[in-house]
Parts: C-alpha cells; sequence; structure tokens
C-alpha cells in the first residue's frame, strides 16, 4: 500500500481511507489484507479489468476524436 501511495503521491493513510470508502460504497471487499501482504479479491480484479476498459475506451474515444476533420479540441473525462 505504501508503495501505491508513493507512485500516485499521496499519502499511505490517505489511500488506505480511499479504498475502505470505496469498498463500503461498494459492499464488497477489494482486497485480502495479510501481515504486510495485500492482494486483490477476485472482486478486486473485476474492477481493476473494468477501469483499464474505461481507460482504454477514453483513450480510443479522445483519438477517434482528434483524427476527425469535423470534431476538434479537448476532451476530457473524469469518474470518480
Amino acid at each position: 500500500m505504501s508503495k501505491a501511495a508513493e507512485s500516485l503521491h499521496i499519502a499511505q493513510p490517505s489511500l488506505s481511507k480511499q479504498i475502505k470508502d470505496l469498498e463500503e460504497e461498494l459492499g464488497v471487499t477489494l482486497f485480502t489484507r495479510g501481515h504486510r501482504q495485500i492482494s486483490l479479491t477476485e472482486e478486486g480484479y473485476f474492477l481493476r479489468d473494468r477501469a483499464q476498459e474505461m481507460i482504454d475506451m477514453e483513450e480510443q474515444t479522445a483519438q477517434a476524436l482528434t483524427s476527425s476533420k469535423l470534431i476538434t479540441g479537448n476532451l476530457n473525462i473524469g469518474t470518480g
């Protein structure tokens, strides 16, 4: 968790709280937590794959829009 927080440039307790809040909101456990070890649950893998699909779709959409001569500008998509 510390390495993930570091790569995201946020404090580890903040990341842990955000993950716990997300788990509570979704009503699932995303990680199996052990002593100095953490791994994704089946639901965690599912969410990770869905998140990657959304990122890929955003990139494909942005690429399609920027390659079109009819539509110009920037496309920014945010999710919570």
